[in-house]
C-alpha cells in the first residue's frame, strides 16, 4: 500500500515536512500559529477563539486514526486534510464563533483538496528524497485511487451546497440532513 510508505522517520521529522509544505503552498505562516498536538484518539482539526475574538487553532494527530505510523503518506495525507480546515479558518476575514461552525461553506471539499495537493508529484520530491523510479511506481497506485477521490469529491460538494440551500431555508433539521446524506451517496 503505497499511503504507508515513510517519508519521515518520527513526528519531529514529520512536522519539519508539514512546515515545508505550508511554506511552499504559501501559507508557512499558519503553521507557527497551530498548536501541534500529538494525540491517542483522534485526528482532527479545533477551531476556537481566544478571549481577544482572535482565532486559535489546534491539530490533534494520532497514528490510530490516521490508521498508519508518523511519517507516512497515510499520516501526512490526514494531516493535510486537517490543515486544510484551518486554513479555510484562517482565510475567513472576520472570525466569529458562528463562521467556525458547520455549516461553513464547503468545508470537507476544500480539505480533501488540500489532501490531494500534498501527493502531487511536485510536492513529493520536494518534501522528501525520492529514487524517481520508486515515486513513479508510488503515484501511479495513487493515481488509481484518484477516480474513487473524485466521486468522494462530487459527493461532498453536491451534499454541502445543498446543506447551505436548507440552511438559507430554515430546513435544517437532523432528519433532513440525514436524509439528504442518504440522496447523496
Amino acid at each position: 500500500d503505497p499511503h504507508h510508505i515513510q517519508i519521515a522517520k518520527d513526528t519531529q521529522g514529520s512536522m519539519a515536512i508539514l512546515k515545508k509544505f505550508l511554506e511552499r503552498i504559501g501559507y508557512g505562516a499558519i503553521f507557527d500559529s497551530i498548536h501541534w498536538v500529538l494525540n491517542k484518539e483522534a485526528t482532527v482539526a479545533r477551531l476556537d477563539l481566544d478571549k481577544n475574538g482572535k482565532l486559535d487553532t489546534s491539530l490533534y494527530i494520532s497514528e490510530s486514526s490516521c490508521h498508519s505510523l508518523a511519517g507516512s503518506l497515510a499520516y501526512f495525507s490526514f494531516a493535510a486534510h486537517e490543515i486544510g480546515h484551518i486554513i479555510q479558518a484562517h482565510a475567513i476575514r472576520t472570525p466569529r464563533r458562528d463562521l467556525l461552525a458547520p455549516p461553513v461553506p464547503l468545508i470537507e471539499v476544500v480539505s480533501m483538496f488540500f489532501q490531494k495537493i500534498f501527493l502531487i508529484r511536485q510536492n513529493l520530491e520536494a518534501l522528501a528524497k525520492w529514487d524517481p523510479a520508486r515515486l513513479d511506481g508510488i503515484l501511479s497506485k495513487i493515481a488509481f485511487e484518484d477516480r474513487e477521490s473524485l466521486v468522494r469529491y462530487l459527493c461532498y460538494l453536491e451534499f454541502e451546497i445543498k446543506m447551505y440551500a436548507l440552511v438559507a431555508n430554515n430546513l435544517f433539521t437532523p432528519d433532513a440532513v440525514s436524509e439528504l446524506w442518504q440522496k447523496c451517496q
